[in-house]
């Protein structure tokens, strides 16, 4: 049976809660999107000060999903940390864009609605608006900045490994830099760089330090 983070049910057993504060402390007239978390195991570690969920694990809050083989969550901190096939999801439906990333290793922050993942990451970007567009990186950590809605690619990807079915591909070839593939119906740009980094607000990415660069348009197929 699926065990769920729930208010009434841990008042009842254990005289606390479990709800994770998403931001910090509010008002009680404010209310805050929540943290949801549920696995087929759990076990209370630390005396209270943390809560480990195993077994087909899932994380929500409002568009924000992870799963993952195992997580535990620090309830005061905010954080969850995840292991194993860890997978996190973010949907923007007014902009239009969905954005998804493979790890074997992640955190989420609930204070800022941060995620981190690392070793063998994999992200999509996918835009349906106002033109579609499909973003890939491959790096070995990827983190996002609430501050100014950035996601930052760092490390060299794996190439190759076990993976989901629902995951992209690894990259053909071998290079120790992240690398990122945007296609679009101009044609397909690849990039690499020591640092690349996707700006959600115009939907941009930026590639830093050691720069390498092929642009294939649509209509012709010529590289340049």
């Amino acid at each position: 049976m699926e065990q769920r983070l729930h208010m009434k049910t841990f008042l009842f057993l254990f005289t606390f809660a479990f709800y994770l504060l998403p931001f910090s402390l509010s008002s009680a007239t404010v209310d805050k999107p929540k943290t949801y978390i549920q696995g087929r195991r759990m076990e209370i570690l630390k005396k209270g000060e943390a809560t480990e969920f195993t077994g087909g694990v899932t994380l929500t809050r409002e568009n924000d999903f992870m799963s993952a083989d195992r997580m535990v969550n620090y309830d005061k901190e905010g954080t969850t940390h995840a292991w194993g096939n860890v997978y996190l999801k973010r949907r923007d439906p007014v902009k239009g864009v969905l954005w998804e990333a493979w790890g074997d290793e992640g955190i989420y922050d609930s204070n800022v609605s941060s995620g981190t993942l690392w070793g063998k990451v994999i992200g999509e970007v996918r835009q349906s608006t106002p033109t579609a567009k499909l973003t890939r990186v491959w790096a070995d950590r990827a983190s996002y900045d609430p501050t100014n809605g950035s996601l930052s690619f760092v490390g060299p990807p794996a190439t190759s490994g076990s993976r989901s079915r629902f995951m992209p591909p690894w990259p053909a070839g071998v290079d120790p830099r992240p690398r990122v593939v945007e296609t679009d119906d101009e044609g397909v740009r690849d990039l690499w760089g020591d640092h690349v980094t996707y700006f959600e607000a115009d939907r941009r990415v930026i590639a830093e330090g050691s720069v390498r660069a092929n642009w294939k348009g649509a209509k012709n197929g010529a590289a340049r």
